[in-house]
């Protein structure tokens, strides 16, 4: 048969009309699949869909998970006291730093996030000399990020000299 021939499935031989009929039905169900799926991942059903046709509300969505993209860090590290920091994008979450030498005796501090552009620092005075601490920072609803920082030796303590380096993997600023 030519293109420019126009014919109809029913004056098709049987055979023929028999193989388009099952690849229509295969293309067909292939399509409805592949649109389930993405309705699916999109976060829309079938029972959400008759729910907002019927006029029955649908429950809230879900508030934004509260996400710490840089972690935690600690820094400006002496003797006595270190700069614990994060940075948060949920605007008035509020942050909770624990640092302590074991997990028994851990001193809290709250803070509540007012710029998600700004990182959130926590000063922690009062530590001890060449002492090893560990510390979390958590917000309602997430597991802990852990970090952990040493002091500084005590003045006249010669412990050696450790040189550290890092590099911005994500080549970000």
């Amino acid at each position: 048969m030519s293109s420019q021939q126009s014919t109809s499935v029913a004056q098709l031989p049987a055979a023929e009309r028999t193989v388009r009929q099952r690849w229509g039905k295969a293309l067909f169900f292939a399509l409805t699949f592949c649109s389930a799926v993405v309705l699916a991942m999109a976060g829309w059903s079938t029972l959400s869909a008759h729910r907002a046709l019927q006029g029955v509300p649908t429950s809230p969505p879900l508030p934004p998970s509260i996400f710490f993209p840089h972690a935690v860090a600690a820094g400006d590290v002496t003797q006595t006291s270190a700069v614990l920091w994060t940075r948060n994008t949920t605007v008035s979450a509020i942050i909770t730093f624990s640092y302590g030498v074991d997990s028994t005796n851990m001193t809290i501090v709250t803070r509540t996030v007012t710029d998600p552009l700004r990182p959130i620092t926590v000063t922690a005075s009062g530590l001890l000399p060449g002492t090893q601490y560990s510390y979390n920072v958590r917000a309602a609803g997430t597991t802990a990020v852990i970090g952990t920082f040493r002091t500084a030796a005590a003045v006249g303590t010669k412990t050696g000299l450790r040189f550290g380096a890092s590099q911005n993997h994500r080549h970000q600023n």
